[in-house]
């Protein structure tokens, strides 16, 4: 997917901030909703698996390059401040 795309993508989603385990659980299930796993929409999104997880688990803060882009692909606010608070 190219980088334009991404972004225009994102831009129609609204963003989420909320605890990492909760908002981990939410990616999840609205993925789930969508017909996804985590991997197959990876794949299907041309991202590596391992990277999206560590941005769903909150290992990647998404601040720049490849996790920033998975960020707005998941229609995650990367920089809220309180995204990442336990």
């Amino acid at each position: 997917m190219p980088a334009h795309a991404v972004i225009e993508y994102a831009r129609k989603l609204q963003p989420v901030t909320m605890s990492a385990k909760a908002q981990a659980n939410q990616i999840k299930h609205r993925l789930r909703a969508s017909g996804y796993t985590l991997k197959s929409w990876a794949e299907a999104n041309n991202f590596k698996y391992r990277d999206v997880s560590d941005v769903v688990r909150g290992l990647r803060r998404g601040y720049f390059g490849e996790g920033r882009k998975i960020c707005l692909a998941l229609g995650i606010n990367p920089d809220a401040e309180d995204r990442l608070a336990a």
